[in-house]
């Protein structure tokens, strides 16, 4: 869901004039790269109203994003600020926790929508809750063949959708 508002506030430049010089070279370094580590966080500097994301197994447009780990800490914490206020509070950093166990599902091949906000009423897919404000998209993954998986329902994984263990530290 366009969150009209927030993008008419808050711009791309408006999110890199908050960047050091040394900030604004990692970026632009990470802007050349093939694509972010799976599980990386991520703004898509051309769809603020988005929020944060994270980088999956299918390519993120490079060239117009900012990594998480491109900036400092209070750098993040500052962008995530001015997004929330522009955004009336819409965008949310931390997904909320489904639970602390993984899914473990046999699954067809195909293609399938995993919820990353946490909100959605039928984890660990995605039901459109989002769309509700969270500032947060599902990710898409495919299957070529039936499997079972264990997905993350903690929504912490460095390895969306599939769960990594994170869980077993909160």
């Amino acid at each position: 869901m366009k969150n009209d508002k927030c993008s008419e506030y808050v711009t791309r430049d408006s999110i890199l004039k908050l960047l050091s010089d040394q900030e604004v070279a990692s970026v632009t370094t990470a802007e050349t790269a093939a694509q972010l580590p799976e599980g990386d966080e991520y703004l898509d500097l051309e769809q603020l109203e988005c929020g944060v994301q994270r980088a999956s197994r299918t390519s993120t447009v490079m060239g117009r994003v900012l990594p998480r780990k491109a900036v400092h800490e209070h750098t993040w914490s500052k962008i995530l600020a001015q997004l929330a206020t522009a955004c009336k509070g819409t965008i949310i950093s931390e997904p909320k926790i489904a639970d602390k166990k993984p899914a473990v599902l046999d699954l067809a091949a195909g293609s399938y929508w995993w919820c990353a906000c946490g909100h959605s009423k039928k984890q660990p897919f995605c039901d459109g809750a989002h769309k509700q404000g969270t500032g947060m998209a599902p990710q898409e993954f495919k299957l070529d063949k039936p499997q079972r998986v264990a997905l993350c329902q903690c929504k912490r994984t460095a390895k969306p959708p599939f769960c990594d263990g994170t869980h077993q530290k909160l």
